[in-house]
């Protein structure tokens, strides 16, 4: 199912703390896997080491298959959160390089940098588990994480949280996807709300989407069943859509099945 649960946290200052972080995590991951596809859990900005365990330590209790996002934050604090989450048998982490200078303003007597290309290699080192750096919406940024050594990469601009007048992800996406040229795995993300977006995305050349605000919806109307019934939803619309367009699998998703307007090769 090439559409699975973008990392998203902080259910107390970004969600209203309607849901405790074990209900919150057994919501998205649960009924993601129930769907399947991968749930996610973030490290958030906000909040302290024993928060970001406690998530993990969700995971591990109950098997669910997820991927971890990680925060950008100083080199030995990302390691060590590398760390945490390789016990707890996780799939992939991810690393959010975009929103640094939106974390350095936002969390007081906190050091976040930018990372240099040798810091990248360095993170790409730290952990056995496949490295995906996200907020990349460039295909010189593209290169320069491939040089690195990631397994991946997430064309994503935070939302436009970070930065307001940056351009959708739908609009650079295809000329990184000819940069990569099938040389690491690409996940996009931006606003996907139904099945036709994701066969959008991936027609695009992209290999998976990641949802996010529409699972955290999903997840604080219904809890994994909320999560499962949007994620089920997701993958009908999606299936039909492929139907329409002479798409026996995901696969056989190309370009010539949607308009990219303006796009130059």
């Amino acid at each position: 199912m090439p559409v699975i649960a973008a990392p998203t946290g902080g259910t107390t200052y970004n969600m209203g703390g309607k849901l405790t972080e074990e209900e919150f995590v057994n919501a998205i991951c649960g009924g993601c896997n129930k769907a399947g596809t991968l749930g996610a859990v973030a490290d958030g900005i906000g909040d302290p080491l024993l928060v970001y365990e406690k998530r993990l330590q969700t995971l591990k209790e109950h098997g669910y298959k997820a991927i971890v996002g990680l925060k950008p934050r100083l080199q030995k604090d990302i390691i060590e959160r590398m760390r945490l989450a390789e016990e707890a048998g996780i799939i992939a982490l991810t690393i959010d390089l975009d929103s640094a200078g939106r974390a350095a303003r936002a969390t007081k007597g906190q050091t976040v940098e930018p990372k240099t290309f040798e810091q990248l290699k360095e993170l790409v080192k730290a952990s056995k588990l496949p490295l995906l750096f996200k907020g990349i919406m460039t295909p010189d940024e593209a290169e320069l994480c491939i040089n690195a050594g990631a397994a991946g990469i997430v064309v994503s601009n935070h939302g436009g949280r970070t930065l307001a007048d940056t351009p959708g992800t739908a609009a650079v996406l295809p000329r990184i996807v000819d940069k990569v040229n099938g040389r690491c795995f690409v996940m996009v993300d931006g606003t996907l709300a139904r099945g036709t977006d994701v066969e959008k995305y991936v027609a695009m050349g992209a290999n998976c989407t990641l949802a996010g605000r529409h699972f955290v919806r999903a997840a604080h109307g219904g809890l994994a069943d909320g999560v499962a019934l949007f994620a089920n939803k997701m993958k009908n619309e999606l299936a039909v859509a492929m139907v329409l367009t002479g798409a026996q699998a995901v696969k056989d998703i190309n370009r010539s099945m949607v308009v990219i307007p303006d796009y130059k090769a």
